[in-house]
């Protein structure tokens, strides 16, 4: 298994991602692609800085006029949706791959992932200028994951969606 280490700038904040019980930091080629003694290339890890949508729920008063002339107040709770920045890990090898989503955009009921926040992804494909794969956060919910390899834009949709540009992640090549 392989140790790696990557660093996301998100909303102002450094945060550190470090998984499989990481050991030391592990460098990467430029490209964000790790090679096989043999110079193919094994994996590909990404950093997807973007806009991340969640649920939100809000309780309300209300106040209103029964037919009696009296007033009435009510409470109740209003469901909606919040978009926020957030960071999305990928780490795909050959036809294998894993994601890792923030909390917030994970549905409260949820099965299929790891303690440590992992999503395994299936049905990962890889062209020339395009990778796709799906993951599941249960029989419910199998959001989609499209990557544009000429821009970079990520798109996973679902009940939380995820907008956002991808970069190799590569610890070497840090901005500070």
């Amino acid at each position: 298994m392989r140790h790696v280490f990557l660093l996301a700038a998100v909303g102002g904040c450094i945060a550190a991602s470090a998984f499989a019980g990481l050991a030391h930091a592990q460098a990467f080629p430029e490209g964000g692609m790790e090679q096989a003694p043999d110079g193919s290339s094994t994996a590909l890890n990404l950093v997807c800085n973007g806009v991340g949508h969640k649920m939100t729920s809000d309780s309300v008063n209300v106040s209103s006029q029964d037919s009696s002339g009296n007033y009435v107040n009510q409470t109740g709770t209003v469901d909606g949706e919040e978009s926020f920045p957030s960071a999305v890990v990928i780490e795909i090898t050959g036809s294998q791959g894993r994601i890792h989503v923030p909390d917030d955009m994970q549905p409260r009921i949820s099965f299929n992932g790891n303690s440590d926040g992992w999503w395994e992804l299936s049905d990962v494909s890889m062209s020339r200028d395009e990778i796709r794969g799906r993951f599941r956060f249960g029989a419910l919910f199998q959001p989609h994951v499209v990557i544009d390899r000429i821009s970079g834009h990520v798109t996973i949709s679902g009940p939380r969606p995820f907008n956002g540009t991808c970069e190799p992640g590569n610890p070497e090549n840090r901005r500070f």
